[in-house]
């Protein structure tokens, strides 16, 4: 009985740890995503004022940063998801 009681405590103890890491994680990728979007907005603000200028090569390097931000954000975004739905 006692061997049971030690187990179940441990186990519970484990699925604690598990859930508040991934708290954890949640709370860090929503902060690291919201940057992500600010940092991509601030881009195509820049890269409507390289158009204006007639700049090509700092149109596209912003466009190329623009495009990074959106597949790591599309990958952020699809870790969140899976994390959060873990959760319930």
């Amino acid at each position: 009985m006692k061997k049971t009681k030690k187990l179940l405590d441990r186990l519970v103890e484990f699925l604690s740890f598990k859930t508040s890491e991934q708290s954890a994680e949640l709370d860090t990728l929503k902060k690291l995503l919201d940057k992500l979007k600010k940092r991509q907005k601030k881009l195509e603000e820049q890269l409507e004022k390289a158009a204006g200028n007639k700049e090509k090569n700092k149109e596209k390097q912003l466009r190329r940063d623009i495009s990074v931000l959106k597949a790591q954000r599309k990958k952020g975004l699809a870790r969140y998801k899976e994390l959060s739905d873990a959760r319930k």
